[in-house]
């Protein structure tokens, strides 16, 4: 095959064409006056149209004397007539994503004004849209984001919610010194370092997801406020546990301030009745001693990540301790925290890896340890989701540790969700939440939209990395080709065409 610029008038439309695209051809001209002639006309060697009449049409409406077209030569007569047929019909096997696609139309009328080059009525789908049965929600507004295994924390609509809630006031990094997560200085210094806050939409997402209205949350490594203020703000009791006074200090002042300038809730929440809000200062080893067992409807919590950041130089401060020494101690506070939830509730723990300090830096298996402690506390392991977190300065850190032992640059958490008692009668005492029966199990199951590739090292990493060598993108030149079309002549004729 190969790609060239042709006179409109070599091109010959095939006869028996059965595809009717009148209706088309001025939105494909327009297209084209404002994309460029981005796709070529496919012919045979007889230059009779292969696939590509709408648009042979359209640049003879645009009064067009050349086209690119691509030349099909090493195929049959019959495989080009089948083909012919198959472009057609292929493309009606797929399907929209009506929300994604409502939300991408948005923006482009936005920022052009209009979504009419899409050839979509943007105006009718809102009217449309405003049409529903009362009764339709999408999964977004029934759970704030589809209850799928992978939760984007890079979504637009995602980022703007983060951003509201920041607007109302949470401030959950005071309390704790800056720089824990990347240090100012070091290996892994970065400008502008900063301390990790834990994701207001996240917990929002995942208060929805495992507790209703009026129900009392536990979270034994309370850390900064934003899960007790967005339970709060959510009709949900909570009380936190957290080791050091000045942390808790921070965050009642953070919601005192919050209620003394009118943004203690939002527009969603407005009407939900006042709920208890407690921080308890001490060791949750201890405090949770002191608790009344099979008292509280979730559990819900962040650990500090091993070592990952350190929070003070307390002995029995988790992040100062071995890793062999956190695992133990850790273990103990999910199996007391378990022991506090009553019977046919959800308990959620967002962790994520930690690389050690020696064995060239590789993970302790954090994710796996926390699993065991679950399922050793006489938790039912129920989920796992992947939560894709902001770039951030990943771009900025990624490559020195890649290229120094091929680490991968970090970007997601897991929430792994347990069930104590069984899943589907814990569903059915949360009156929040509705199941969606297409996309979702009865017993709020995620619907598994991922897989994992684990990657262990031998040796030492370093070594390997070396040995590796560096890494070889050749661009089009590692792609030979592609059911037999030539990438690179392909780029060349597109380039070297205006239209």
């Amino acid at each position: 095959m190969n790609i060239e610029l042709a006179p409109i008038g070599s091109i010959t439309p095939y006869h028996k064409n059965p595809r009717k695209n009148s209706k088309a051809v001025d939105k494909v001209a327009e297209s084209i006056q404002n994309f460029g002639f981005n796709q070529p006309i496919v012919v045979d060697e007889n230059r009779v149209v292969v696939v590509g009449h709408t648009r042979l049409k359209a640049a003879q409406k645009l009064k067009l004397t050349e086209v690119p077209v691509l030349v099909v030569s090493d195929r049959s007569p019959e495989l080009l007539q089948a083909y012919r047929i198959a472009d057609n019909k292929l493309n009606e096997l797929a399907e929209w994503d009506t929300d994604l696609l409502h939300e991408e139309l948005a923006d482009i009328v936005e920022k052009l004004g209009s979504a009419e080059l899409t050839g979509f009525d943007f105006d009718q789908m809102e009217y449309d849209r405003t049409r529903r049965d009362d009764d339709w929600k999408s999964l977004n507004e029934k759970y704030l984001v589809p209850p799928f295994s992978i939760i984007d924390g890079r979504a637009r609509p995602w980022l703007d919610r983060k951003k509201i809630w920041k607007n109302s006031g949470i401030r959950s990094d005071e309390g704790r010194s800056e720089g824990l997560t990347y240090p100012k200085e070091g290996y892994l210094a970065v400008k502008d370092a900063s301390t990790s806050i834990f994701d207001p939409v996240l917990t929002e997402t995942l208060y929805h997801w495992y507790s209703a209205p009026g129900q009392h949350i536990l979270d034994p490594f309370a850390g900064g406020s934003v899960r007790g203020i967005v339970a709060r703000v959510l009709g949900r009791s909570y009380t936190g546990i957290d080791l050091r006074p000045e942390q808790i200090a921070a965050n009642i002042k953070n919601w005192d301030e919050m209620v003394q300038d009118g943004r203690d809730t939002l527009n969603r929440y407005r009407g939900t009745q006042a709920t208890e809000l407690n921080w308890l200062e001490g060791d949750s080893n201890v405090v949770l001693d002191e608790l009344n067992d099979e008292s509280y409807d979730l559990v819900f919590t962040c650990p500090p990540y091993a070592d990952l950041e350190v929070y003070s130089d307390r002995a029995d401060d988790l992040s100062t301790m071995s890793y062999p020494d956190f695992v133990a101690v850790y273990s103990s506070i999910i199996k007391k925290a378990a022991d506090k939830l009553k019977n046919n509730r959800f308990f959620v723990i967002v962790v994520g890896e930690v690389r050690s300090t020696s064995n060239g830096g590789a993970y302790y298996n954090f994710v796996g340890d926390t699993i065991k402690a679950g399922i050793d506390a006489g938790l039912h392991y129920y989920n796992e989701a992947v939560y894709i977190t902001p770039n951030g300065s990943l771009s900025m850190r990624a490559e020195r540790p890649f290229q120094a032992a091929r680490k991968l640059g970090k970007h997601h958490q897991n929430a792994i969700v347990f069930v104590k008692g069984k899943g589907d009668e814990a569903k059915a005492e949360l009156d929040e939440i509705e199941s969606a029966y297409e996309l979702q199990e009865v017993s709020n199951k995620l619907l598994e939209k991922h897989e994992k590739v684990l990657v262990f090292a031998k040796g030492n990493p370093k070594t390997a990395t070396q040995e590796l060598g560096e890494i070889e993108v050749d661009n089009l030149a590692m792609l030979d080709s592609i059911n037999g079309v030539d990438l690179a002549d392909l780029v060349k004729g597109f380039t070297s065409n205006e239209q």
